[in-house]
């Protein structure tokens, strides 16, 4: 199984921070199989600047992510869909949903 989430963050960086650490861990630990992914729609600088220092190093974040959060469920589900991992199962997660590890 080939799996990939993607988060979805928009200025609320306190709950990206909540949110981001056990997925993080997760997809930084060898024996879990799934890449993690970052759309972010933050309108300030220090909004996008907290989620960047929360969510390293996963190196898959893409910031600027315009339209609401049906363009950001759009974007994410065909960056997922269309990556050359060829991913066999795609997700998303909310930002204000607190996962525990």
């Amino acid at each position: 199984m080939n799996v990939a989430l993607t988060l979805l963050t928009c200025n609320k960086p306190e709950l990206v921070a909540q949110s981001c650490k056990p997925l993080i861990a997760a997809a930084s630990n060898p024996n879990c199989k799934f890449h993690l992914f970052i759309a972010d729609g933050s309108t300030s600088e220090a909004n996008e600047k907290a989620i960047w220092q929360a969510t390293y190093p996963t190196g898959h974040m893409q910031a600027n992510v315009r339209g609401g959060a049906g363009a950001a469920i759009v974007y994410a589900l065909t960056q997922m869909l269309n990556h050359a991992e060829n991913y066999s199962h795609v997700g998303l997660v909310e930002s204000d949903v607190l996962l525990l590890d």
